[in-house]
């Protein structure tokens, strides 16, 4: 890229951001709050407008002289895909650039079935829920891909999903760019999520951790902004940490996580002559618990136990401002959120400066509303593959 392009598409991006806060500018104000002159910032916008990416949307108030048109950022012209796998589940939506959300749906998925089997189908789904919308491939910014596990998001294949064997090295992107013909960016869930809440955060998240427990346990942790990974994308696997020294010490997931609770109170009423409902799940677990069966008292008193050393462990090697936990059962069950911040309220006396605000995340769909999220991020952040200022 020649320097004068390079410095073109700097200035864009930073018009951009200005308009994806939802504002709206004159053009002296959008050229004085980007800091730029204004015949580089009238160049800028005006290829904007041609590509319909701002609209003009009025006349600015004006005591004297003539008044100046007003600009805002046209949310109905390019739109987002967010593609969130689970392990038994495949949630779809679509968002404007004002983050609206136009389309979401959670789809069933058989994990067992083998990629090749599924990936179509998918596919089909995308394609139907897009027609629908009335939304073009030259619409779309891109498609945002999350899958339970690690992944290369370079090639934009998975690596390992422990509980996916069959979704192994997937060429996810490679299927989705040759079919949509656009930008496929492909992470780890709960990579995601952090992008999600710190996009929107009001106050800015610079270093936090996101703990996500569903069918699994895993972190998504950022530093200084961005999202740590680690070397080769295992940063974050905290439910496959052993808690305890004992040879009959268990991870983090097999104590505290969704489908392990469940586990241990049908072996524990297995134990005392009772069989449970095919059906029952964490929402029946945590409905009895509240009703106060002891047996699910007592497996979710275990991994509360667990998770306040996971959670103490987190501060003391990543020494974050927040955390947030996004939990069914955690936000369903009394006092459980209580017990786990009292946790971290007693470090304050063993750290210095121990200074981190636990969250408890009140929304569901983090996981998957983090999967649009990732397109979006990028648009504000690179200049390649944008189309919102590649003219």
């Amino acid at each position: 890229m020649s320097n004068v392009k390079d410095v073109r598409m700097k200035n864009s991006l930073k018009m951009l951001r200005e308009f994806l806060t939802g504002n709206e500018y004159t053009k002296n104000e959008i050229a004085e709050k980007v800091g730029l002159t204004l015949v580089t910032s009238c160049k800028i916008m005006n290829k904007m407008l041609a590509n319909g990416v701002l609209v003009e949307k009025g006349i600015a108030d004006s005591d004297c002289g003539r008044k100046a048109s007003v600009y805002v950022l046209n949310a109905e012209q390019f739109y987002i895909c967010g593609l969130a796998v689970g392990l038994d589940f495949y949630h779809i939506e679509v968002i404007d650039l004002t983050r609206k959300v136009l389309f979401a749906q959670k789809t069933q998925l058989d994990s067992t079935l083998a990629f090749s089997e599924v990936m179509p189908t998918i596919i089909s789904h995308i394609k139907e829920v897009l027609d629908d919308l009335h939304i073009e491939n030259s619409q779309l910014l891109g498609i945002g891909v999350t899958v339970p596990g690690i992944v290369d998001p370079v090639k934009g294949q998975t690596v390992v999903l422990p509980n996916m064997p069959t979704w192994n090295h997937a060429p996810i992107k490679e299927m989705l760019e040759k079919e949509f013909q656009t930008l496929v960016i492909m992470e780890k869930d709960n990579y995601a999520s952090i992008l999600y809440l710190k996009a929107i955060n009001t106050n800015r998240l610079s270093n936090a951790i996101v703990m996500t427990i569903m069918g699994g346990i895993g972190c998504g942790i950022l530093i200084d902004g961005a999202i740590y990974r680690g070397a080769d994308g295992l940063a974050g696997e905290i439910g496959h940490i052993c808690l305890g020294t004992d040879k009959d010490a268990q991870t983090l997931e097999n104590y505290a996580s969704d489908t392990s609770i469940v586990r241990r109170i049908r072996a524990m009423k297995l134990n005392h002559g009772e069989e449970l409902d095919p059906e029952f799940g964490i929402v029946e677990a945590v409905q009895a618990a509240r009703k106060g069966d002891e047996d699910c008292q007592k497996v979710f008193a275990q991994a509360m136990v667990q998770l306040q050393y996971a959670l103490i462990l987190l501060v003391r090697l990543y020494n974050p401002r927040q955390i947030f936990i996004d939990s069914f059962w955690v936000r369903s069950l009394p006092k459980a959120f209580a017990t786990l911040n009292n946790a971290l309220k007693q470090l304050d006396g063993a750290l210095p400066n121990c200074n981190v605000k636990l969250v408890c995340i009140k929304e569901e769909n983090t996981v998957m509303k983090g999967a649009s999220m990732l397109v979006y991020d990028y648009v504000m952040n690179h200049s390649t593959q944008n189309k919102l200022i590649n003219f």
